[in-house]
């Protein structure tokens, strides 16, 4: 049994070994449900001031000895048991311990990207700007509203479909998030 990490500081760039022995990694702890995003947390016994890893690098983790339940095959740096970014470098218990806890890619998306009533569009490229971020569509608000059957209901006014299916609804979200991610 052989736990890897691999890290990576830039977007795009190539990832970095991560020594298990040199960094001395205790307490590895990975939590996965349902219910909330993937979590990855281990502690470092290295010196607060120094940290080997920094908030926002992405990291993959796997346990060569583990086999995938999908695919029937063992975890590899392809297939990892756990991908995502550091949400958190925090000092330990002691001078001599630092704490790096990740979280899978759908935490950072849920604490980016707000859902609008409306759906999100390209920025407008202006004179001389390079920034086409995706901004929210006019007249757009930090909310989204199906299936409103109160008439006199406040949120009346800001549905945005009514009697829709389920699977609709979640089309539609997936749809407007497609530009911000």
């Amino acid at each position: 049994m052989t736990i890897h990490i691999k890290v990576q500081s830039t977007p795009f760039d190539t990832y970095q070994d991560f020594s298990i022995e040199s960094e001395r990694v205790h307490n590895v702890k990975l939590q996965m449900s349902y219910s909330h995003a993937a979590r990855l947390s281990f502690k470092l016994a290295r010196e607060q001031h120094k940290q080997p890893v920094k908030q926002l690098d992405f990291i993959k983790f796997w346990d060569d000895a583990g086999t995938n339940p999908r695919t029937s095959s063992a975890y590899s740096e392809s297939d990892p048991t756990f991908e995502g970014f550091v949400e958190e470098v925090n000092p330990g218990r002691t001078a001599n311990e630092v704490e790096v806890i990740a979280y899978d890619p759908t935490h950072r998306v849920a604490q980016e990207i707000t859902v609008m009533s409306l759906p999100w569009s390209q920025g407008q490229v202006g004179s001389g700007s390079s920034n086409n971020q995706p901004v929210p569509g006019t007249g757009a608000i930090p909310r989204i509203v199906f299936n409103s059957k109160i008439d006199n209901d406040d949120d009346y006014m800001w549905e945005r479909a009514h009697d829709t299916e389920i699977r609709t609804i979640l089309t539609t979200l997936f749809d407007d998030q497609y530009d911000p991610l």
